[in-house]
């Protein structure tokens, strides 16, 4: 009779579909799998990315990014100086790249480690003009309430606001470097005045008694 499946035949036809939907199953498994591990793989180079970048820092702040449009962000990069890393980095990768660094302070919770952040990583000679550079920014963008500076650490320390700006009015090494040699040669002369001035005193006397004996 047409359309009369035997239960022999049934059997077959319902193995066969439960054997094509385990095959799909197996598939999809093998493709959430596969895509776990390509985005675990490139979580795992981020985070090595920012510790790199970290270790190569003196400082590294945070400011809010809601309210920033793509164009005011590359504005903001652009009022930093050279060498500067600005970066958008999720607050979980920041707390993985500090692991046994001089940022490990940013672990345990801390206030820079909240909301959706740009990351700056300042190296030593572009501090200030870093903090100079973001806050001009903010101040031209009319972002000042609303993005200002979270804080930073320096030293392996936690500071607010206040505190990286403070800090980002300090001499530089180099600055400090250059104080001491000029306090150094200023040091020398007084110290070569001193010395040669008895000698000056003493040759001009001599000259005038020879001046003055007579003939």
């Amino acid at each position: 009779m047409a359309g009369f499946v035997s239960a022999n035949g049934a059997g077959v036809v319902g193995g066969a579909r439960a054997a094509a939907a385990q095959r799909r199953a197996t598939c999809a498994r093998s493709v959430v799998r596969m895509a776990c591990a390509s985005a675990l793989e490139k979580k795992s180079k981020l985070v090595s990315e920012v510790s790199a970048t970290m270790q190569q820092s003196t400082m590294v702040l945070s400011l809010p990014l809601e309210g920033l449009t793509v164009k005011q962000v590359n504005e903001l990069k652009a009022a930093v100086p050279e060498g500067v890393t600005v970066r958008c980095v999720k607050n979980t990768i920041v707390k993985r790249a500090v692991a046994d660094t001089e940022y490990s302070v940013l672990e345990s919770g801390s206030e820079l480690t909240k909301g959706h952040n740009l990351w700056v990583f300042i190296p030593e000679e572009s501090v200030r003009g870093t903090v100079e550079g973001i806050t001009g920014f903010l101040k031209t963008s009319k972002k000042a309430d609303t993005n200002a500076i979270n804080g930073g650490v320096f030293g392996g320390e936690a500071y607010d606001a206040d505190g990286i700006v403070a800090l980002s009015k300090l001499p530089t090494k180099q600055e400090l470097y250059q104080q001491i040699a000029v306090g150094i040669n200023q040091v020398n002369t007084k110290v070569a005045r001193a010395i040669n001035a008895p000698a000056v005193k003493v040759a001009r006397a001599v000259k005038l008694a020879g001046e003055k004996q007579p003939e």
